[in-house]
């Protein structure tokens, strides 16, 4: 009886936030051009371009880590986002109608075997929206 608990209290702890953590929370791998919704599907959430990318390879010695700027579209609005690079799970946040906007990573990062910058279309982002 003591197993069949277990088993149960498991599946529910491993099941269960993946059923509504954010209201809109975004799969990775947006590409340029791509529409995401939130606010009720009423807003369209698009990657523009991603407007700098001086990250610093992997596997090469930088005087600065670099960034990478991206600009995103919201109904009207231009959001500006950026990431530092070589930094362990970097992030940016912005604020848009009572919403946030979590940038979690640009792809691919850059290694020193690369034909750097990429072009646009190479260009993928984690994002979340709740």
């Amino acid at each position: 009886m003591k197993w069949i608990s277990c088993l149960v209290l498991m599946v529910m702890v491993l099941g269960f936030p993946s059923c509504g953590t954010a209201d809109n929370a975004q799969p990775t791998g947006l590409p340029l051009g791509s529409k995401i919704f939130y606010d009720g599907q009423n807003m369209p959430l698009v990657l523009d371009a991603v407007t700098m990318d001086s990250r610093c390879p992997e596997g090469a010695n930088c005087g600065t880590p670099g960034a990478v700027e991206l600009r995103l579209l919201a109904g009207p609005d231009t959001i500006k986002m950026q990431l530092p690079g070589l930094t362990p799970n970097p992030r940016d946040v912005a604020f848009l109608n009572g919403r946030i906007i979590e940038l979690r990573g640009v792809n691919p990062y850059p290694t020193v075997n690369d034909e750097f910058p990429f072009p646009q279309e190479n260009y993928r982002i984690d994002i979340e929206v709740y």
